[in-house]
C-alpha cells in the first residue's frame, strides 16, 4: 500500500531518510520532535548509508545553502539580495552546525521568511483589490529573475504576478471578483502558512534540501508525514493517478499511470501545472505553494474536503503559454 502511495500520490523518490521515529512505547501523538536530534541522525544517515558514501563536507554545505533557499523562495518572490549577503557566512558552515544538532541557521532565515512573506501578502492584496485596466505593454518574467535588489524592484514583481494572475483569469472568462476573491485567499493562506511554520515543518524543509544536495532522488519524510503513512490503511482511500512533481514551488503533473476514457487528452496535460482541485459543488483545494504533507492530507484522504467525491475538477495551467483549463477528472479508490 505504502509503495502505491508513494508512486502514485507524492512527489516521487527513490530514497528517503526516516529521522525522529516513534518508539513502540510512545504513541506517534506524544511523540516529542527534537530537531537537534533530527538533524544529527538524518546526517549520520545520509553519510553511512547513501550510495554515494559521500560525507557531508563544505561544497554539500554550500549547494545545501542555496537549496534552502530554492525551496522557500523558487520564483525569488520574497528574499532580497541583501538578505542572502547577510547569510552568507553560513554557506560553508551548514555541515559542521548539523553534524552538530544545531538548528539556528533554518531558524534564523524563517524569521526573515514571515516578514518577507507578511509584506508580500500585504503586497498582492493591494494589487487584487485595485481597479486593473491591462492597457500598459508590460512583460512578466517566467525564468529565473535573481533576487530582487531592494524593495521597489520587489514590489513592482508582485504587480507584475498579480496582474498576470487576473489577467489569465479575464482571458478565460472568469468574473474578476471571483478571481480576485480566490487569489486573496490564496494569498492570505500562504502568509498564514508562513507564520504558522513550526519547527518539524522546517526541519523537513531543511533536510529534503539537504537530501536533495546528495542527488535529486533522495528524500526526508518528517514524524508527521509518516503519521500520516501509519493511519494509511484505515484513512488512504482514493488516488488521482497521476504523480505530481515539485518544480519551482509549482506540482506539475509528471504522467499518468491509470487507465482513462481520453489518453489523447492526458498526453497533452503531462507537464502541465496543477494549480487547485475542487468538487463539483464548489469547494477548491489552492495548491499554489501549498506544502506538500497538506496536500496528501488534504486532497487524498475520504474524511478532506474532497470527502468521497469520485469525480473533481483539476484547474490546470500550462507553465511557458500561460494556457488555462479547467478538467473533470476521476478519483480512484484504492
Amino acid at each position: 500500500m505504502w509503495s502505491r502511495f508513494l508512486a502514485s500520490m507524492t512527489l516521487a523518490s527513490a530514497s528517503y531518510v526516516l529521522a525522529q521515529l516513534p518508539t513502540a512505547q510512545t504513541s506517534a501523538a506524544e511523540a516529542s520532535f527534537s530537531p537537534s536530534a533530527t538533524i544529527k541522525r538524518a546526517v549520520e544517515t545520509l553519510e553511512e548509508a547513501h550510495i554515494s558514501r559521500q560525507p557531508l563536507n563544505d561544497e554539500l554545505s554550500s549547494k545545501w545553502f542555496w537549496a534552502y533557499f530554492d525551496r522557500l523562495d523558487p520564483r525569488r518572490m520574497y528574499f532580497l539580495q541583501a538578505d542572502l549577503a547577510e547569510f552568507r557566512p553560513f554557506e560553508n558552515r551548514l555541515d559542521d552546525a548539523a553534524k552538530q544538532g544545531r538548528f539556528e541557521f533554518p531558524k534564523l532565515v524563517r524569521q526573515r521568511y514571515r516578514r518577507r512573506v507578511k509584506q508580500a501578502a500585504a503586497w498582492a492584496e493591494e494589487f487584487l483589490v485595485r481597479e486593473q485596466e491591462f492597457t500598459n505593454h508590460e512583460e512578466l518574467p517566467l525564468g529565473d529573475p535573481g533576487f530582487a535588489m531592494d524593495d521597489n524592484q520587489l514590489r513592482e514583481r508582485w504587480r507584475l504576478r498579480i496582474e498576470g494572475e487576473l489577467l489569465i483569469e479575464k482571458l478565460h472568462g472568469i468574473a474578476m471578483q471571483d478571481a480576485t476573491d480566490r487569489f486573496l485567499a490564496r494569498y492570505r493562506r500562504i502568509a498564514l502558512q508562513a507564520a504558522e511554520m513550526t519547527d518539524e515543518r522546517l526541519c523537513d524543509i531543511y533536510l529534503n534540501t539537504l537530501a536533495a544536495s546528495y542527488d535529486p532522488h533522495s528524500s526526508y519524510i518528517s514524524p508527521d508525514t509518516l503519521r500520516m503513512f501509519s493511519e494509511t490503511a484505515t484513512r488512504y482511500q482514493y488516488s488521482l493517478g497521476m504523480p505530481l512533481e515539485q518544480r519551482h514551488g509549482r506540482y506539475l503533473i509528471g504522467s499518468i499511470e491509470v487507465p482513462v476514457s481520453n489518453p489523447l487528452l492526458t498526453e497533452q496535460i503531462v507537464g502541465w501545472e496543477l494549480t487547485a482541485i475542487r468538487t463539483a459543488d464548489g469547494v477548491t483545494i489552492d495548491l499554489v505553494e501549498l506544502p506538500r504533507d497538506e496536500l496528501i492530507g488534504m486532497t487524498l484522504w475520504a474524511d478532506g474536503p474532497l470527502s468521497g467525491d469520485t469525480v473533481v475538477i483539476l484547474e490546470l495551467l500550462h507553465p511557458v503559454t500561460l494556457e488555462r483549463q479547467s478538467l473533470a477528472w476521476p478519483r480512484f479508490e484504492s
